[in-house]
C-alpha cells in the first residue's frame, strides 16, 4: 500500500504541473489567448481559488513524505485536507467574480450598435486540478490504512 501511495502522490503532483501549461478557465475563441488563466493565475481569482496555494503545498509535502515515512496516519488526514482545499480553490477558481474579461463595442457598415463579451469559461486544467484531489484523497486513503495495519512500536520490543 505504501508504493500505491507514493504513486498516486506522484500522479496528483504530475496532474497539478500539468496545469500550468494547460488553462484552467480558457475563451473557446483562439483570437483571445490572453484570457486563457491558469492554475498560477487561477490563485488571485477570489479568495476561495486562494486556496489552490496551499493544496500544491501539501501534495508537494505528501510527496516528500510518502518517501521520508513521517507518521503516514497523521499524513493522512493533511492529505485529505489538501484534496478539499484543491476542490475548493478550483470551486473559486470558477466561480470568482475576478475573472479576467474583454468587452467591445462598435457599429457595423449599416449604422446598428454592435459589441459583446468575453469571458473565459471552464477548460481542461479545472478537470486535471479535481482529478488532482482525487488521486490525492485516494492516496491519503491508503496512507491511512497502511498507517492502521503497522504494528505499534510499543507490541514489539527489543528483548534484552
Amino acid at each position: 500500500m505504501i508504493i500505491a501511495s507514493r504513486v498516486l502522490s506522484i500522479t496528483a503532483l504530475v496532474l497539478l504541473a500539468a496545469t500550468i501549461p494547460v488553462p484552467v478557465l480558457r475563451v473557446e475563441d483562439a483570437h483571445y489567448d490572453d484570457l486563457a488563466v491558469n492554475v498560477v493565475t487561477a490563485i488571485g481569482l477570489s479568495p476561495l481559488a486562494a486556496l489552490l496555494a496551499p493544496g500544491i503545498l501539501i501534495v508537494v509535502l505528501v510527496v516528500i513524505q510518502s518517501f521520508a515515512g513521517w507518521r503516514p496516519g497523521i499524513w493522512a488526514w493533511i492529505g485529505y485536507i489538501g484534496a478539499l482545499f484543491l476542490t475548493l480553490g478550483a470551486f473559486g477558481a470558477f466561480t470568482g467574480d475576478n475573472r479576467p474579461s474583454l468587452m467591445w463595442d462598435g457599429v457595423d457598415d449599416q449604422g446598428r450598435p454592435t459589441g459583446g463579451m468575453e469571458v473565459p469559461e471552464p477548460w481542461l486544467g479545472l478537470l486535471l486540478i479535481v482529478c488532482a484531489a482525487g488521486v490525492l484523497a485516494h492516496a491519503a486513503t491508503l496512507q491511512l490504512l497502511a498507517a492502521r495495519q503497522a504494528p505499534p512500536a510499543a507490541a514489539n520490543p527489543d528483548p534484552a
